[in-house]
């Protein structure tokens, strides 16, 4: 009869109700993004809000959910076809310094909203801007700057820029460097650069992103194919990252579960991402031991959440029975019988 009473305890305290679900895990994770678009984040409501100020058209849209139709990517398709929405929305901003910050800002707003403790945004400042016109590169990153620093101040993520060269625009390929090097110490951390790269053992870092790999028919759908499987399996050193969030509909939270899902990665392989885009971030080592130090902390309470369940079946135990009534993990070694 104990054991029967025993079996059914177990099940219903452990199987239940479990205190420390995978989703809860991945919600709970603070997270790292080293790969995510400036331009690819903003807000559907912010294009309709810039639109109708310009009173211009922008997919005939009233709506989000009409808009959403034309800026989404829904199923795979080529990365052109994907790039094509830029060429619609991106003018509503160009030349506008106070539009610019408040898409820096609302993008801090978003990552801190999924978790997101650093990331580093990356645009063309000169895509921002007119050439020859009133508003200068410079004056576009000062905009970013402000708005990552005043959604800093408001919300305590910390967000970084790279500043792209990009295939077929070499000519804003000297302003891009003199930027990297002007603003080395006012936010700006590195270069994004479109072209051949090289991997040499285990040390170069990818940046993956799992939606837009797909998307974009990067690569295929076939799971057990995939990159990120093989990366996983073999401990390569890789991120997960969201590349354009807006027109993915994707976020920090959803690549993780599609991680999980699609990859069969567990949390602590999912946590291991993040430790690595943390180590692999172009802060400066005094900030970046700092950011290290957050996810490391994280360790210990992924693994007492996968001896939770066990822990929960002890604590409903019979008095008689019931030696860790007083321990929060199993790994608190100061645990004392009643």
């Amino acid at each position: 009869m104990l054991l029967l009473r025993l079996s059914a305890l177990f099940f219903s305290t452990a199987f239940a109700k479990p205190i420390f679900t995978k989703y809860d895990g991945i919600r709970a994770l603070p997270k790292v993004e080293l790969h995510a678009h400036l331009d690819g984040s903003i807000r559907l409501e912010t294009m309709l809000e810039m639109a109708k100020q310009k009173n211009v058209s922008l997919y005939n849209a009233t709506t989000v959910e009409e808009l959403k139709k034309h800026v989404v990517t829904s199923k795979p398709t080529t990365l052109a076809k994907m790039l094509e929405p830029f060429d619609h929305f991106l003018p509503l901003f160009k030349d506008n310094l106070e539009a610019i910050e408040r898409i820096a800002y609302e993008q801090v707003q978003d990552q801190w909203a999924k978790g997101v403790v650093y990331f580093e945004t990356r645009y063309s400042p000169n895509l921002f801007c007119t050439d020859g016109g009133n508003v200068t590169s410079r004056q576009v990153v000062d905009a970013v700057s402000r708005g990552l620093a005043k959604g800093e101040e408001h919300f305590g993520v910390m967000g970084r820029q790279l500043v792209c060269c990009i295939r077929g625009l070499e000519k804003y390929a000297e302003d891009v460097l003199a930027i990297a090097i002007e603003y080395r110490n006012r936010g700006v951390v590195g270069i994004d650069t479109a072209g051949a790269s090289y991997v040499s053992n285990k040390t170069i870092h990818f940046e993956a992103c799992p939606t837009s790999s797909v998307m974009t028919s990067s690569m295929p759908m076939d799971w057990d194919k995939h990159a990120i499987t093989r990366w996983a399996q073999d401990d390569v050193n890789f991120s997960l990252n969201t590349d354009d969030p807006t027109l993915f509909d994707t976020n920090m939270v959803k690549e993780m579960n599609f991680a999980s899902e699609k990859f069969k990665m567990n949390l602590t392989q999912i946590w291991q991402t993040q430790l690595n885009a943390a180590k692999a971030s172009f802060l400066p080592a005094d900030l970046k031991a700092e950011l290290i130090e957050v996810i490391e902390e994280y360790k210990p309470i992924i693994r007492s959440s996968y001896a939770s369940i066990i822990l929960n079946f002890f604590k409903a135990l019979p008095t008689p029975f019931n030696f860790f009534s007083k321990c929060s993990t199993l790994e608190d070694m100061k645990c004392e019988p009643i």
